[in-house]
Order: structure tokens, then C-alpha cells, then sequence
């Protein structure tokens, strides 16, 4: 399932729901019958972490402004 795009699919519906889709890998199959790719998974956990602690320190820096402007008035 491609979750990034299946995610902006349903927000544009506004339904909140992602439809599961199957296809077929083409990545080998290892010697115990898997074909999870482990560098490949890291390099994806390691991107969505960036991308939460991104997003959370500028939610987090935007709330404090606001309480600071909120302060000052």
C-alpha cells in the first residue's frame, strides 16, 4: 500500500478512509521466504521520524509564540 498517497486521496475526499491496495513486489525473496527489503524499511523509519520531530517542533514553536503573544496583549 502506498500510504502516503492513499492518506492525501482520502483527506481530499474528506471521508478519512484509504482504500487497501494490493501489487506485486519485485524485490527478491530471501532464503526465508520474506521479501522485506531491512535497509530499505530503515532508510523509510528513519525518514518518518524526521518527519514527526519536524512537524512537532513547529507545531510546538507555533503554540509558544502564540502564548507568548498572548502574554504581551
Amino acid at each position: 500500500m502506498q500510504f502516503e498517497e492513499a492518506l492525501a486521496a482520502s483527506v481530499r475526499e474528506g471521508d478519512g478512509r484509504a482504500a487497501f491496495t494490493e501489487a506485486r513486489s519485485l524485490e527478491p525473496t530471501q532464503l526465508n521466504g520474506s521479501n522485506v527489503n531491512l535497509d530499505t524499511e530503515t532508510v523509510s523509519n528513519v525518514d518518518t521520524v524526521l518527519r514527526y520531530q519536524f512537524a512537532s517542533q513547529a507545531v510546538g514553536g507555533e503554540a509558544n509564540a502564540l502564548r507568548v503573544a498572548m502574554r504581551t496583549a
